[in-house]
């Protein structure tokens, strides 16, 4: 936002219509959705940053007047004003002006726009190419012009001449029929899935494994899910949402409301407010691990909610994201829900079941479950668990070359990390598991079940002074730190060390300031 606020005088120098406002509040809307809500953190550069998309558009909308919507520039002008007609569209205007209006002049409209009916009637941004209009149905609100900053409904636009504004309105010229093509997303999900049905029974796949791997390969699109080389730019279209861990469930529901049923195959990237860290596979983990934990507690823990039902349909749409996504697999439903979630009943007595299909079949896992039964015992609970054994193994330790100083130093902070490694799996540290040291470094407390793209590694870091680890998420890597070469420093002793461990593994936020 270029204007700056004097707050002793309550004027503003970039907007000055402000002034006249009677106050003002900064708005954003949500990812693909057109509500506009009120934007809640401090209105400051960084704060702004930190919890606003880069790409997003801030509106500006005033309290308690409204402001004229007329370019106050193009209105003054000289009495004595040299003026030349457009060769576009024949019409007078000041000389100085001619130029700013020739880029943006449309001609003879009946030349150069298809015909359209009333109610396709379309707003057009002036500074728009000629080939570029917008159907009003995908506006709601428009900029009316870089000087003002009203926030106007398009239903209440009384658009002035192209000479005083940057909207106009193009009536139809005749009627004409404009046909649009509608793709149906459900019946694309459907034809997919009937696909890789056909395809695992020539297979003879029954793995649900195999079955996953084939549908995320089948369905998913845009950016990668994980980063699998670290020397290449993970780049790709994905569905942005910013969520907050103190609010989870309701910020969390807002926004995967809001992804237009044909975005639910594209990658999620996560963003939780305050936090700084960039998602390319670890805050969408985290994000998976700490929801689903949430939705079993409010609406499978104490049974089916049916006052609730309408709800479960977005929790469906969390789930299918889930198991697609490298998420965890939700393993909270009964038998009994899981009995009559897939069964071949053409509609469930209980509405919250019937909602729950909906959701799952926007990604078509109901279907892909009703076709190929043996895909329904991912979401059965496993007896799996992690132990001191798994994650050693997991976990790769890099060392630095046989003999040198900087190798035996990596090896004694190995040493200790094995043993508090051993309390943590005797239950000898409060509030931590094995899993949560797995999360710290990857975003998940369990192995997923297609594993991991990069395998968790354990670097190291000499220091001075500090011996609390780090971890990088996204190339699943934890940073031990050790003693610096050439000192007579060493590593604190294990009660100390172990402390500064609990304190970094008890820690869930990503780059807090």
């Amino acid at each position: 936002m270029s204007s700056e606020m004097n707050t002793d005088t309550n004027e503003t120098v970039g907007f000055p219509e402000l002034r006249e406002a009677g106050g003002f509040e900064l708005l954003r809307s949500s990812q693909n959705c057109r509500d506009l809500k009120i934007i809640d953190c401090d209105w400051n550069a960084k704060e702004l940053q930190k919890n606003v998309n880069t790409q997003s558009t801030i509106y500006i909308r005033p309290i308690q007047k409204n402001l004229p919507t007329k370019n106050k520039k193009l209105n003054q002008e000289p009495s004595n004003a040299v003026k030349a007609v457009c060769e576009r569209c024949k019409v007078e205007y000041p000389i100085m002006q001619l130029r700013e209006h020739v880029d943006i002049c449309y001609g003879e409209l009946e030349e150069i726009l298809p015909s359209l009916t009333e109610a396709e009637s379309v707003y057009v941004d002036a500074a728009i190419t000629q080939t570029s209009p917008i159907p009003v149905n995908e506006l709601d609100f428009i900029e009316i012009s870089h000087t003002s900053s009203n926030v106007v409904p398009v239903s209440q636009v009384d658009a002035p001449p192209l000479s005083e504004s940057h909207v106009m309105v193009i009536e139809p010229i005749q009627e004409v029929e404009v046909h649009v093509p509608v793709i149906s997303t459900e019946h694309t999900i459907s034809d997919t899935i009937n696909q890789i049905v056909t395809f695992c029974k020539l297979n003879n796949i029954t793995d649900p494994v195999e079955i996953l791997k084939k549908l995320q390969h089948e369905i998913l699109r845009g950016r990668p899910l994980d980063i699998e080389d670290v020397t290449q730019a993970n780049e790709g279209e994905t569905s942005y949402i910013m969520v907050d861990r103190n609010q989870l469930l309701e910020t969390a529901f807002d926004e995967i409301r809001a992804i237009p049923p044909s975005n639910l195959s594209l990658t999620l990237e996560v963003q939780f407010y305050n936090e700084v860290a960039a998602d390319y596979g670890g805050p969408r983990k985290e994000f998976f691990r700490l929801i689903l934990i949430e939705i079993q507690q409010k609406y499978f823990e104490h049974g089916l909610r049916v006052v609730l039902a309408k709800e479960y349909e977005t929790v469906g749409k969390i789930f299918a994201l889930s198991i697609l996504q490298n998420g965890k697999i939700p393993r909270m439903m009964s038998e009994d829900i899981l009995r009559e979630l897939f069964a071949d009943s053409t509609e469930p007595s209980n509405p919250c079941i019937s909602e729950l299909r909906k959701g799952l079949n926007s990604l078509g896992i109901y279907e892909l479950c009703r076709q190929m039964p043996s895909f329904v015992f991912l979401f059965h609970p496993t007896t799996v668990t992690l132990t001191f054994r798994r994650i050693t193994t997991l976990l790769r330790a890099e060392f630095d070359t046989e003999g040198t100083n900087k190798n035996a130093l990596e090896r004694n902070a190995y040493s200790a990390f094995l043993r508090y490694l051993r309390e943590v799996a005797s239950g000898r540290r409060e509030n931590l598991c094995l899993g949560s040291i797995l999360q710290f470094i990857s975003g998940t407390d369990e192995e997923p079940v297609l594993g991991f793209k990069i395998q968790p590694s354990i670097r190291f870091v000499e220091v001075d002074q500090s011996y609390i680890p780090t971890a990088n998420t996204c190339i699943n890597c934890l940073t031990l730190p050790r003693a610096r070469v050439g000192t007579d420093s060493n590593l604190p002793d294990d009660q100390e060390l172990f402390s500064l461990y609990d304190y970094a593994f008890c820690n869930n936020f990503y780059g807090l300031q």
